[in-house]
């Protein structure tokens, strides 16, 4: 697998569309996607009832064949979750309340929340380095901003209200490169902005586990301040859910 970049690509939409859920996370009307871009890992990952009937899982999947991902299939999946009554919008909805004028998107994907932010009036630009993705999220909304580069040499020479990195963004980027990342990420948060950030706590997808004290740790170097964490984009408290958390962190005014 490479380590010469950050892949910032999206969490399987199955897995997505249970976060955003919140608690309770449906996700039983999804299939593993065989036959996809995903066929190649030798693990797939899919969710299980954990004893709960409510609450389900992911089965982590340990080798991610991220070269093979296909835009338009990815896309399809969330399209699916749609049209079933689902909310995909969790994690825009979730940015939304901090009012922001302008939204960094790093690890877009096909743009799912640049897009949905957009329809809301928040001028948004999307990051992403893989080319079907950003090929996906241009025939979706040529009119908004994409970019396709790696997040971590990113240098846009302005900020915005909030960067936001959504769908595991971090655990596809090597480990000696993450505190990168969030340096990156942090120097695009305009003074009195946030960054927000969603990932699986200690779940190794191939390229390193990564912890909320390790994140905590590169924000803090970065000159962010830490305002909360949750267990889910729709801010279920820390212990309800112990395998995922939602970062807010805060550059000071002035700073």
């Amino acid at each position: 697998m490479p380590t010469v970049a950050c892949w910032f690509l999206m969490a399987p939409p199955w897995e997505s569309a249970a976060r955003v859920q919140g608690s309770v996370r449906q996700c039983d009307a999804i299939e593993p996607p065989i036959n996809t871009a995903w066929e190649k890992s030798p693990s797939l990952t899919i969710c299980r009832r954990r004893g709960d009937p409510e609450q389900f899982a992911p089965i982590v999947m340990t080798d991610w064949s991220m070269a093979s991902f296909d835009g338009k299939k990815y896309q399809a999946r969330f399209d699916l979750l749609a049209e079933q009554g689902q909310n995909v919008h969790g994690e825009a909805s979730f940015v939304a309340e901090f009012s922001p004028v302008a939204v960094l998107d790093v690890g877009c994907g096909t743009g799912r929340v640049s897009i949905e932010l957009a329809r809301r009036g928040i001028e948004t630009l999307g990051i992403d380095p893989d080319p079907s993705m950003i090929e996906e999220a241009i025939r979706l909304a040529p009119e908004l901003k994409w970019i396709q580069q790696d997040a971590v040499d990113l240098d846009l020479d302005r900020v915005f209200d909030v960067v936001i990195m959504a769908g595991n963004v971090p655990l596809f980027c090597a480990e000696d490169r993450r505190d990168m990342l969030v340096r990156t990420s942090a120097r695009h948060v305009a003074p009195g902005g946030h960054l927000v950030a969603g990932f699986q706590l200690e779940i190794d997808r191939g390229m390193g586990a990564y912890s909320k004290t390790t994140f905590s740790q590169s924000c803090s170097r970065a000159g962010l301040l830490e305002v909360a964490w949750y267990a889910t984009w729709d801010k279920q408290p820390v212990g309800v859910l112990d395998d995922y958390g939602v970062a807010v962190f805060q550059r000071q005014s002035g700073s």
